[in-house]
């Protein structure tokens, strides 16, 4: 077969979380329950839908042959629009039905995923706000043992240490060794260099390891068996007003230390500027989404460029690919750049203190800048303060804001989704992974070159910003479905393409990274729920303006209720984050065989390590002193 990769698509969920993690596993699941979806939501809306459209909706669109099978073909009064409300809620109950189906399947894999966890993250949790005085490996444990569970309960406690006057060595002797391992000949004085930092600094991790002056007011705490994990998180968990808060902490490899070490007094005032941040880059991406949508229309342009007018129509085909590629193009070209800079904000001001949990919160961010940008831009309009205003005046205005801006953009989403899987080929051919390798091959050799290239742009490629794309896609197809019937067509294509594409990625192209157990898949199942309400709300106000009665708009407004009830169904049914306490306890009765690091900090020894310990030092400034030491004869070099 001349396309074998097509096969990777092919493999069961058993089998690939063998390769890849779970996270990985449902992204392509949530592939097939939109092709699911799809699926159904085409039979009935261009079998039946489409077709009413067509014939009786009373050639509204006119030469418009693309809209004749959409809600557009429907002159104001008809009595199609009396079919819209049951293919709403229709197109709502399958939804839900099939979202409620796809949960309860990732509930056995995540199961399975969370029993069979290594250690020891499945028995460590990471202790935060420890107060004075016990923020040392004897007390931690002390607390555990005799205060809590009145038994021996810990079987190792890594205190944070505050290291950030070391970790700038140890960034330097990384640099020396990339130096070292670069083509060309002998380097003598970055060898000598190099030995002396390691040296000195080997000395004064030993001295850091042993003393308690520089311990910060957090912890990992890696009990004896799971059971005692579980019930210390559920004693202190963040939601209780205990002296300590305890959390699920991220794979040992994924941590990101430097968040740890944040001072909790001044990280309040970080939360606060970096929320001020997040609005700032709304409000700056605002004028530029709106401009491009400005720039994009072929009207716009023609009625201020007479000259560019004349041209468009010499050149009759101008006027398809300018209204059919350019506006698509742009769009994704600016809202790709997006990621990059949320990236920048949550890393310079939030504490994230997992690279996963950074791509959650990318995927929550992301997903909403998109919702807004993407999809309600139109009915923003050029001002959203003063859209704003007029929706905090009179909020029923919201159906008939829709209604009046939203099927006027049918087109572009029409042309928006093919365009997407261009964007999947792109990814498939991983061209900046292949640059950065070339580039690196001129300095390394082959094997280091292709480890530096290694992983992919994670603001852009990462399971947050993949995640949030895949579900405003969905999203789109699911808000226009009942106007525009064919964008269910072009939807199954465009998450068949994902499913092929990413599980060969997945399988034989990109390396492993660290797994939340499928934490983004449930975040975009609440998202596409999200989407329906917005369907809803738009069906409402658009059978409202078309029909000569309320009564269609009453009746999908009836949907709501419905909405509701089964959104916190999903809620509260739906417990995915601990196993149940019956496989719990099989769980802990099995021995733990695969282990996966540790949870101490890598500035630190190694705690397997077989090394000589320093007597710690008394004071805190001494340690300081021969840090300074250090740092100037770096300065010096």
């Amino acid at each position: 077969a001349w396309l074998p990769w097509i096969c990777a698509g092919l493999t069961s969920n058993e089998e690939a979380m063998q390769y890849y993690g779970l996270d990985q596993v449902m992204l392509i699941e949530f592939n097939k329950l939109c092709m699911r979806i799809t699926t159904m939501l085409a039979l009935p809306l261009c079998g039946c839908l489409a077709p009413l459209h067509f014939l009786y909706g009373g050639n509204a669109a006119g030469d418009d042959n693309l809209s004749r099978q959409g809600m557009a073909n429907v002159v104001h009064g008809s009595v199609v629009v009396w079919a819209h409300p049951f293919f709403a809620w229709y197109v709502v109950a399958i939804t839900q039905f099939l979202i409620f189906d796809a949960m309860g399947r990732f509930m056995a894999l995540r199961s399975r995923w969370l029993a069979n966890m290594p250690a020891p993250r499945a028995t460590t949790l990471l202790v935060e706000e420890i107060p004075e005085g016990r923020n040392t490996e004897a007390e931690m444990r002390r607390y555990f043992d005799e205060l809590v569970f009145r038994r021996p309960s810990v079987r190792v406690v890594h205190v944070v240490k505050d290291t950030s006057e070391l970790d700038p060595l140890l960034q330097r002797i990384e640099v020396l060794r990339l130096e070292l391992e670069k083509k060309g000949p002998e380097k003598p004085s970055i060898m000598a260099e190099l030995a002396g930092l390691e040296t000195s600094t080997k000395i004064l991790r030993e001295q850091l390891d042993a003393t308690d002056e520089l311990n910060t007011y957090n912890a990992f705490v890696t009990f004896r068996d799971r059971q005692d994990a579980t019930i210390a998180l559920k004693i202190f968990s963040p939601d209780d007003e205990e002296e300590i808060v305890a959390t699920v902490p991220p794979a040992p490899e994924d941590v990101i230390w430097r968040d740890l070490l944040a001072d909790p007094v001044r990280q309040t005032l970080r939360d606060y500027l970096g929320m001020a941040c997040i609005v700032g880059l709304f409000f700056s991406f605002l004028p530029c989404i709106v401009g491009l949508s400005t720039i994009t229309d072929l009207d716009n342009v023609t009625e201020k460029l007479p000259g560019f007018k004349a041209f468009v129509e010499r050149h009759p085909a101008v006027e398809s690919l300018w209204n059919g590629l350019l506006g698509g193009v742009a769009i994704i070209i600016m809202m790709s750049m997006l990621p990059t800079f949320l990236m920048i904000v949550f890393r310079t001001f939030w504490v994230n203190k997992g690279e996963c949990f950074l791509q959650q919160r990318l995927q929550y961010y992301y997903f909403w800048f998109l919702i807004v940008f993407v999809l309600l831009i139109t009915a923003i309009g050029n001002s959203l303060i003063e859209t704003s205003a007029k929706l905090i005046e009179h909020p029923t205005m919201v159906f008939a804001l829709l209604a009046n801006t939203l099927p006027k953009s049918t087109h572009f989403y029409l042309n928006y989704l093919p365009i997407q899987w261009t964007t999947h080929a792109i990814g498939l051919t991983r061209n900046s992974t292949l640059f950065k390798f070339f580039l690196k091959k001129r300095f390394y050799d082959e094997r280091r070159a292709l480890e530096l290239a290694e992983p992919e742009d994670q603001d852009y490629f990462g399971m947050g910003s993949r995640s949030a794309r895949f579900t405003l896609t969905m999203v789109i197809t699911l808000v226009f479905c009942t106007l525009s019937p064919l964008i269910v067509v072009l939807g199954w294509v465009e998450f068949f393409l994902g499913r092929i594409v990413y599980s060969y990625l997945f399988m034989y192209a990109e390396t492993s990274k660290s797994d939340l157990g499928g934490a983004f898949f449930v975040q975009q199942l609440k998202n596409v729920q999200h989407g329906l309400f917005i369907f809803i709300t738009l069906m409402t106000g658009v059978l409202l303006e078309r029909a000569d009665s309320c009564y269609p708009g009453a009746i999908v407004a009836c949907i709501f209720p419905f909405m509701i009830q089964t959104y916190r169904k999903f809620h509260d049914v739906f417990k995915w984050e601990h196993l149940e306490l019956n496989m719990l306890r099989d769980a802990a009765s099995k021995e733990v065989t695969n282990t996966k690091g540790h949870y101490k900090q890598p500035s630190l020894p190694s705690p397997d390590q077989d090394g000589f310990r320093l007597p710690s030092i008394a004071t805190s400034n001494e340690l300081y002193k021969v840090m300074n030491i250090l740092q100037s004869r770096i300065g010096r070099c």
